[in-house]
């Protein structure tokens, strides 16, 4: 993730050549996928002197993901098998594999 656009257009030359860039996110509700991706990430421990940022709801949130996606996948409560079998299932029914 990038705010800068320069940096965005070298992470989209660089992606080019893979016919396969996949987001992969908890829900496709936002509000759930950052509170998923909180409650996996854990408490957060910030020095007083630090500004608290939400990382997970930048991310979530952030244009550039799915600009740059050529799909996004739900993990939702799945296994990491399961979630595997699903990205490769939808590939194969694209014709990306």
């Amino acid at each position: 993730m990038y705010d800068d656009p320069a940096f965005v257009a070298r992470i989209h030359a660089a992606l080019v050549p893979f016919r396969n860039v996949v987001l992969v996110l908890p829900s496709p509700d936002e509000e759930t996928s950052i509170r998923v991706l909180n409650e996996r990430a854990g408490p957060a421990v910030i020095p007083a002197r630090w500004v608290y940022v939400d990382i997970p709801a930048y991310e979530v949130r952030h244009p550039s993901n799915r600009t740059l996606a050529t799909f996004t996948a739900y993990t939702h409560s799945r296994a990491p098998d399961e979630t595997c079998d699903d990205l490769l299932g939808r590939l194969r029914e694209k014709g990306l594999l």
